[in-house]
């Protein structure tokens, strides 16, 4: 069930178009239900989507929503503000007719203008990416062998197939040097490193041969040192 509201398309589906046409209706249910308050209710809609309009443009002047909006979301935000201030006007009129009307015209007008403004943007399909996260079954996942041992330890066991390669006959990399393409190959590179200790104002001075000193390593891995 969960998996079934996350997973439901609201963009590509026509959710957005009967969400919108019960809110229209409502709409004109709360304007037309006698007792009428037609010019009131007009007036109240009209200036609240008004206001919400220009709120939104100069939000997105101050770069609120962090980039421009796209086309049309500013008109469905304002619209579906519109409509909800009708039915506003509704709840508070009689009879209880028209407030049930007018509570099922906000809630329809403000999920259209929820679902106009997303899909403006054409992003987010569902609510599970709305929402950031998954709507796919949990994986199942094979259970651990008692004989096995722990896999933490597992490359302390570990044996190599008897078919598997040696190192020595793995193929040169592709970016390796033109000699260890041939059939012969190419010995390693060597890795030579020299470091130094000691004092270095007093190398040179009779008797101080041994308070400075260069140890030299050079080995196919930096393993084997000279001392000089």
């Amino acid at each position: 069930m969960n998996r079934f509201f996350l997973s439901f398309e609201l963009i590509d589906s026509p959710l957005l178009l009967i969400s919108a046409l019960i809110a229209a209706v409502g709409v004109v249910a709360v304007l037309f239900w006698p007792p009428r308050h037609l010019l009131r209710a007009l007036l109240i809609g009209v200036s609240a989507g008004l206001v919400t309009y220009i709120v939104v443009h100069i939000l997105e002047g101050g770069d609120v929503f962090q980039g421009p909006l796209p086309v049309h979301a500013a008109t469905w935000a304002s619209a579906g503000v519109a409509a909800a201030a009708v039915g506003v006007v509704g709840i508070c009129s009689r009879p209880w007719g028209r407030r049930i009307v007018g509570v099922i015209t906000v809630l329809a007008s403000l999920f259209a203008a929820a679902l106009g403004v997303n899909a403006s943007y054409g992003v987010t399909h569902n609510l599970a990416a709305i929402l950031g996260v998954q709507a796919l079954d949990p994986a199942t996942l094979p259970r651990q062998d008692a004989t096995a041992g722990d896999p933490a330890t597992l490359y302390q066991t570990w044996q190599p197939p008897a078919d598997a390669p040696s190192p020595a006959d793995a193929p040169a990399p592709a970016d390796a040097p033109p000699p260890y393409h041939t059939s012969e190959g190419a010995a390693p590179p060597s890795f030579c490193t020299r470091t130094r200790t000691g004092d270095p104002s007093r190398t040179g001075r009779r008797g101080d041969a041994a308070v400075c000193s260069r140890t030299i390593s050079c080995s196919r891995t930096p393993s084997r040192s000279v001392t000089t």
